[in-house]
């Protein structure tokens, strides 16, 4: 994947691999925490209809940023919750 250049939507990989047979990935930083830990902790698993909102609209504009000129999401692409981040400004 060639550069991207800086997005709000999009954490920067630094690097990628595996040690003790564990894959990992080392990300910038980032101050919201993952979607999933969200979810765990709301009430019966489920966020508040604005917040999902505004987490699937933020990744959409990641998304459009990533691939411009795509017409749709790739099918190759997998995305889990727990590898989407939210950012710190977002209340519960």
């Amino acid at each position: 994947m060639g550069r991207l250049g800086s997005h709000q939507h999009i954490v920067s990989l630094f690097d990628r691999g595996e040690r003790e047979r564990q894959p990992f990935l080392l990300t910038e930083p980032m101050g919201g925490g993952a979607v999933e830990s969200l979810i765990e902790h709301a009430s019966d698993q489920r966020v508040l209809l604005t917040l999902a909102l505004t987490l699937g609209r933020e990744l959409c504009r990641g998304l459009a940023f990533a691939h411009p000129t795509a017409s749709c999401t790739s099918r190759a692409m997998k995305i889990q919750p727990a590898r989407v981040m939210a950012r710190s400004a977002i209340r519960r």
